[in-house]
């Protein structure tokens, strides 16, 4: 099983447990549900089977988390099972799986985003690869000087600067899409939070979600270091966030953590993890909106290279001064 079919899976369930919880069952009949709706393709019916398991298994009296720790030929990653045992031991089962099956839906977002942001691309890519080809064999054609193969091959360096800026776009539009990982830990300490978690715990609960990271991890253990010995969580975050590099989302989260100290009623972690998915949201929607000039730049110096090469020939041969 690939690991994009695990996560199709994954949630699959998560959001159908999920939605069924909010409607009042509870856990093992929830699962019971699900693996009772009709499904189809193959992985609803693996999420099918995965179901029908946990609720057999909870029909024997197991806990959800340690079920969920031994699934046969299924895998789950870290911070799902992280997530589930802070449900489970707050009694907050519902917001566990809302928060995982909003999580999963992100994720599943930022991959779909990223494949549909590549399609212009390599359309670009591969039409300007084939005009170029195209268009230096006609030229070559035209010109004395040397054979079609000789000018092709004098073309290389076109061509390799077209793939080049083609894998250049792809690790930047890989950047572009993936998750906020600020925006990751601040929605895991928003569900500690409101789960009734403290706050050393709720830091605990969001470093699973925070592994491929570094300097958000360094940022968490210094915040939990700051806070075990005695420092106000609005400075301990700030210290530890602009350490980081991240010193606007540390004054922001400062802020907020202030405001609910000072008696209001909103959830700090929550309104800041709103308001940096929003400048996210916006920076993405300008940088993707700069793509399309981007690539035709990168075209037309290509297909610069290509005539320097081409057309240099054919007009020294028709007497032609350049």
């Amino acid at each position: 099983m690939t690991s994009f079919s695990s996560e199709k899976i994954l949630l699959l369930i998560t959001q159908n447990v999920s939605e069924l919880l909010a409607a009042g069952l509870p856990v093992e009949r929830a699962f019971a549900e699900f693996s009772d709706f009709p499904s189809s393709g193959k992985n609803g019916k693996k999420a099918g089977k995965i179901a029908r398991y946990i609720s057999m298994e909870l029909e024997c009296g197991r806990e959800l988390f340690s079920v969920l720790s031994s699934l046969p030929d299924f895998q789950l990653p870290e911070w799902y099972s992280a997530f589930v045992f802070a449900g489970q031991k707050s009694g907050k089962m519902a917001e566990a799986f809302n928060f995982l099956a909003e999580r999963l839906k992100t994720k599943n977002l930022s991959k779909n985003l990223f494949v549909q942001s590549l399609i212009y691309p390599a359309f670009t890519v591969l039409l300007s690869s084939v005009t170029g080809i195209l268009g230096a064999s006609f030229l070559g054609g035209l010109s004395k000087s040397g054979s079609v193969l000789e000018i092709l091959t004098s073309c290389i360096p076109a061509f390799g600067f077209l793939a080049a800026a083609f894998f250049a776009t792809v690790i930047f539009m890989r950047r572009l899409t993936a998750e906020n990982p600020l925006f990751l830990i601040f929605t895991a300490l928003s569900f500690g939070k409101s789960a009734g978690l403290s706050l050393l715990d709720s830091i605990e609960l969001a470093f699973p979600l925070a592994q491929e990271n570094k300097r958000i991890c360094t940022c968490l253990s210094s915040a939990m270091a700051e806070i075990s010995c005695g420092a106000e969580a609005s400075q301990a975050f700030f210290d530890s966030l602009a350490a980081a590099g991240f010193e606007r989302e540390g004054q922001l989260l400062s802020m907020n953590l202030s405001l609910c100290k000072s008696g209001s009623s909103e959830n700090p972690f929550a309104k800041t993890a709103a308001l940096i998915g929003q400048k996210d949201c916006e920076k993405k929607k300008i940088l993707l909106s700069l793509e399309g000039p981007f690539l035709l730049c990168l075209v037309a110096i290509y297909l610069a290279l290509i005539l320097q090469k081409t057309l240099m020939p054919v007009i020294t041969n028709f007497g032609g001064i350049l």
